[in-house]
């Protein structure tokens, strides 16, 4: 009950947020919005230092996986993940919805353990100190990322150890968690960094402004997927709070080239090394061991969910 009525607090500051926004959009002309494809992070700081040269005080948000990030192996990383649920939960989902939860469960965790045993590296040189320089100028800074909750502490560790801290320059720095909307999964807030657990990022920054009231002159996003970019700019948009989506472009080769069959046969590799002896090798290392012995798709399930588990036909 007393979950319930926190989660009926929240829908209810939202709404007024919302309602509040209607308000002033239906007397002013709406707030501006605009898109920048870039391959470099360089557009995020050039609009935030003009804006702030300008008196304003803008939100600026980071992804973390392929935007800040980005992990290292095959295996564990999106391309793989994907792999994984059209081959199995997809179609699962389908034909038995209820097997298809505990399963998604299962790869969830699994995926954490990856995460936990595979190294990241930055996705580029020279933004730490890009990120430590606006945060010293005041600029509101923080880090919105799909990962689950269960890997916060060691996400936030990992930041920590290439320079990146939110912890200070966020505008909901305590940790705290709730759920932004009814039937939602919980999210968590710690260190100035929001874990959404796949998530609409959009509604979850809303979700998140509402409980703490906090309303930024505009906000600079910054996002590798298109979808997330899309849904910041129409929750913004519905709050009448004027957005720049910068999509971060520069490991989409990367991601198309772990999406081909050799990088995905070398990631079943890595997943058989790692049952086999505890670690995951190296990516080239991989390469040549999924030539010589080839672990299949339906040995990959298996690894994965167990000896019941078949690919889709």
């Amino acid at each position: 009950m007393k979950r319930l009525r926190k989660n009926f607090a929240v829908m209810l500051a939202a709404s007024v947020f919302l309602a509040c926004a209607a308000s002033a959009r239906a007397a002013n002309i709406p707030a501006p919005q605009r898109i920048i494809e870039s391959a470099t992070l360089a557009p995020v700081f050039e609009e935030a230092a003009k804006q702030l040269k300008e008196g304003k005080k803008p939100l600026v948000i980071f992804d973390i996986d392929n935007t800040l990030l980005y992990h290292a192996y095959y295996l564990g990383n999106e391309p793989w993940f994907g792999a994984v649920y059209d081959n199995y939960l997809t179609p699962l989902s389908k034909s038995d919805p209820a097997r298809f939860v505990a399963e998604e469960r299962a790869i969830t965790w699994m995926t954490v353990i990856l995460m936990l045993n595979t190294p990241s590296m930055l996705t580029e040189d020279g933004f730490t100190e890009q990120i430590r320089a606006l945060q010293n100028r005041g600029v509101k800074m923080m880090a919105q990322t799909s990962r689950n909750v269960l890997v916060a502490e060691h996400t936030i560790g990992e930041m920590r150890h290439f320079g990146i801290d939110f912890s200070a320059s966020s505008p909901f720095p305590e940790t705290f968690d709730f759920v932004p909307w009814e039937g939602a999964r919980p999210v968590i807030c710690s260190s100035g960094a929001v874990f959404g657990q796949l998530q609409d990022k959009g509604r979850i920054l809303l979700a998140f402004m509402a409980k703490s009231g906090y309303r930024p002159d505009s906000v600079i996003f910054a996002d590798d997927s298109k979808k997330n970019i899309a849904s910041v700019g129409a929750a913004l948009k519905a709050a009448d709070i004027p957005y720049i989506g910068v999509r971060y472009n520069k490991l989409d080769a990367m991601m198309e080239f772990y999406k081909k069959p050799e990088q995905l046969a070398a990631a079943r590799a890595q997943l058989r090394s790692y049952y086999a002896d505890g670690f995951i090798m190296p990516n080239e290392k991989a390469q040549a061991l999924s030539k010589t012995a080839p672990v299949t798709v339906s040995q990959e399930l298996k690894y994965l969910f167990g000896p019941q588990a078949e690919a889709a036909k």
